[in-house]
């Protein structure tokens, strides 16, 4: 099984890159394990230490930690920083993120998890045959589900999907604005998946967002974080 992996990202527009809330994480696309495992995941911006979070949830999915373990982690980590009454106050409700987390196995099957809007694209033969856990934009909601943070929270179940793969099949994995995009503009017009493979670098993905968010393009690309992770099989 050859897989290549290939993720773009972009703060939103007048943030730095430090600013950046969404995340990403792969395990070894060269290891001879039996199972490619990667995620992307959407740190809620209004709450505490979001990207912190975010980046532990990709990291935990890829070496599959449990919930438990990921919030001792976090806890851990933001009890070390020296903190405002103020920010310690907002922390105490908890950090949030979504998260789609997708496991590619030898035997040509493929399973996926998620929470929240961000988003799974299955493309064979230069067709998207499959989108998860969302299935149409009007199902994005200023309120998604999202995982917690905090220990005494309950523990949200993920969504799971599985099927089959073939190879030269492709995989998109997409934080929230960008999914909105796609499936909004497949809905419209276009099957606009193939459009996003053709980025290669974060350059790319920069001067595709400008063109998107032009008055004169007319689409719905949000201004927010933009993460695009690429998979493809291209062998046994």
């Amino acid at each position: 099984m050859l897989i290549s992996c290939n993720t773009m990202w972009l703060p939103k527009i007048g943030n730095s890159a430090e600013e950046y809330e969404d995340a990403f994480a792969t395990s070894e696309v060269e290891s001879k394990n039996s199972v490619f495992r990667c995620a992307v995941a959407d740190g809620a911006s209004e709450a505490s230490f979001s990207k912190d979070w975010a980046k532990l949830l990709v990291q935990s999915f890829v070496s599959e930690k449990q919930l438990k373990d990921m919030r001792a982690s976090f806890a851990n980590a933001v009890c070390q920083k020296d903190l405002s009454w103020y920010a310690e106050e907002k922390l105490s409700k908890g950090s949030f993120a979504a998260y789609v987390g997708l496991s590619i196995l030898k035997d040509r099957y493929w399973r996926a998890e998620a929470i929240g809007d961000c988003c799974l694209f299955h493309i064979h033969e230069g067709k998207v045959i499959g989108t998860f856990p969302l299935l149409s934009s009007a199902e994005f909601s200023n309120t998604p589900r999202l995982v917690s943070s905090k220990s005494d929270d309950p523990v949200e179940l993920p969504s799971t999907v599985a099927g089959t793969w073939s190879p030269d099949d492709r995989f998109l994995l997409l934080s929230d604005a960008l999914a909105y995009w796609l499936m909004n503009t497949m809905e419209e017009h276009e099957d606009a998946a193939m459009r996003l493979v053709e980025l290669k670098t974060n350059q790319d993905l920069e001067e595709f967002a400008k063109r998107e968010r032009s008055i004169e393009s007319g689409s719905d690309l949000k201004n927010d974080d933009l993460t695009l992770m690429i998979v493809e099989i291209t062998a046994d």
